[in-house]
């Protein structure tokens, strides 16, 4: 019943008994104020915003590890307060900021199932920045798994 609150509120000349209940089932449903995305990914400005999300929510990721990984001897709350006088920190925090922000974007331009698979290659790069950064080692069972979302998120890409 919110969206029919919304239009009575905001136009005083409707009125709840003009509507009958399947035209209040009607206005009730999502689809009628959020319309479906108008952009596929084949336009530049979604390629765009999901390439910047990617890579800013990568970057999000490998700056928190960097973080975590800063050298030191404290402990507990210590080790917080350690950890929150750093730089990588900070830049962990700013690069989730702004890739909320890019997110939403992006959200607003493809249907939700497609999105959040296409934003999972931000976990391929995540673990390639983990090896070339932090000598991390990859598994046959990691590079299976890195290869079916490059996959996965390929075959959604072109769908």
């Amino acid at each position: 019943m919110g969206a029919v609150k919304h239009l009575v509120k905001h136009y005083p000349v409707v009125r709840m008994q003009q509507f009958s209940c399947a035209a209040l089932q009607k206005f009730d449903s999502p689809a009628t104020f959020y319309p479906h995305p108008r952009h596929s990914m084949n336009s530049a400005i979604t390629v765009s915003f999901w390439a910047l999300n990617i890579v800013v929510d990568s970057a999000g990721q490998l700056a928190f590890k960097a973080a975590a990984m800063e050298p030191g001897e404290a402990v507990g709350m210590a080790r917080w307060r350690h950890m929150l006088l750093r730089p990588w920190i900070w830049t962990g925090i700013a690069c989730f900021v702004v890739e909320f922000v890019l997110w939403l974007a992006f959200l607003s331009l493809v249907p939700l199932a497609q999105g959040v698979l296409l934003g999972m290659l931000s976990i391929v790069i995540v673990m390639l920045g983990g090896r070339f950064w932090f000598h991390e080692h990859f598994t046959r069972l990691r590079v299976i798994g890195i290869s079916l979302i490059v996959v996965g998120v390929a075959i959604v890409g072109a769908a």
